[in-house]
């Protein structure tokens, strides 16, 4: 495949998400324009805000979707993890293959040196 295709399956995955990408292109199709480097496709989530309210605190995409969340009041155990939505687990499991444990810890380190977050995390649908 070449670049120029490359870059527009990229950007045609970074402007309407893995979701609808996937009805316009094969999941073979979408791992040839990431396999140089999977881990670019985080790169669709670097516009992130947060919406804080006194239980949670949303991490929202620029499409307006929620990619992950913190729970603020820990009233269990399970609180302590960060939730994180599937479209960025099922891009590395399902698209490019990698293993859950991989994938896990590229997420971690992701969240660890982009948002400053360390903790374990949990995948949501």
């Amino acid at each position: 495949m070449n670049e120029k295709l490359k870059y527009k399956i990229r950007s045609a995955v970074d402007k309407l998400g893995l979701e609808q990408s996937l009805n316009l292109f094969s999941k073979d199709i979408i791992k040839q324009a990431y396999i140089d480097n999977p881990e670019s496709y985080l790169d669709n989530f670097k516009e992130i805000t947060t919406i804080e309210d006194p239980i949670f605190i949303n991490y929202i995409d620029k499409r307006g979707k929620l990619v992950f969340f913190l729970i603020t009041e820990k009233t269990s155990i399970m609180d302590e993890f960060i939730r994180v939505k599937t479209e960025i687990f099922d891009f590395f499991i399902t698209i490019i293959g990698y293993h859950v444990d991989h994938t896990r810890k590229i997420i971690n380190d992701w969240l660890k040196i982009n948002f400053n977050l360390d903790f374990p995390i949990l995948f949501i649908y």
